[in-house]
């Protein structure tokens, strides 16, 4: 197996960055940063070279655990302390819009994982 090479740094994308995903369509990658004063969704253009950070997003307290649906369209953001899974909706290949829906899953989560075994059934063609 071959040494994993590094062939591109994004300096100081945040203090306490936690956890990260990476979106289907291979350009944008999100981070939870657990900063002191502010928790903050990190969104990086990995596409372009270098790869850079093209905004943040505020965050509930704590946020662990973040991951996009197989199709892209969405993104959760677990956030233990308030117990439950922030919404994000996908748009265009690097736009993040809150969505107001969450899901409640009670307090001290701290992982989260979307595989292929929950996306949805395909309609039959009639």
């Amino acid at each position: 197996m071959e040494k994993p090479v590094i062939n591109a740094v994004v300096k100081q994308v945040s203090d306490g960055s936690e956890s990260f995903a990476f979106h289907p369509n291979g350009k944008m990658a999100v981070a939870t940063a657990l900063n002191r004063d502010h928790n903050c969704i990190v969104v990086l253009d990995i596409a372009s070279s270098p790869p850079r950070l093209l905004y943040t997003l505020d965050a509930k307290g704590m946020s662990q655990g973040i991951e996009f649906t197989p199709e892209g369209d969405k993104l959760f953001v677990g956030s233990p302390i308030a117990g439950r899974i922030e919404v994000f909706d996908v748009v265009g290949d690097y736009e993040l819009r809150k969505n107001p829906k969450f899901i409640n899953v009670g307090f001290g989560h701290n992982s989260l994982t979307i595989g292929p075994r929950y996306l949805p059934a395909k309609a039959e063609s009639k």
